[in-house]
């Protein structure tokens, strides 16, 4: 994965940007991995085998910030055959693997994104 970035500014100004970068960047990735596990819920709830609808009911997803540098995504469901079924016929990670490529280009896009907005 290359991402090209530029400065034109004197080295201050550069110590600033990247100050300002950090907490930019963040805040992007968290809004990146709540898109990528967005999709893959979608995903998902498409590829589960239904009976009753239940499961794909249950299947969530969410992104947060836990820590300076952690950030959290999950996908999954409370329904408490959820793991039998993915063993059975697998159905979330299939739909994680097909979303790899969408998570290194979203992942990309935050980082220009946090640069840009950086001041």
């Amino acid at each position: 994965m290359e991402t090209e970035l530029s400065w034109d500014k004197s080295p201050e100004d550069l110590l600033d940007k990247f100050d300002s970068f950090e907490e930019e960047l963040t805040d992007q990735l968290v809004l990146a991995m709540g898109d990528i596990v967005m999709k893959s819920e979608r995903g998902a709830k498409h590829k589960v085998n239904v009976d009753t609808g239940r499961l794909r009911a249950s299947i969530e997803s969410y992104a947060q910030k836990l820590s300076k540098t952690l950030i959290e995504g999950f996908i999954g469901s409370n329904v408490y055959y959820a793991p039998f079924q993915e063993v059975i016929d697998p159905y979330l990670r299939p739909t994680i693997e097909e979303n790899m490529q969408y998570a290194k280009q979203r992942v990309k896009e935050a980082v220009e994104t946090a640069w840009e907005n950086s001041s």
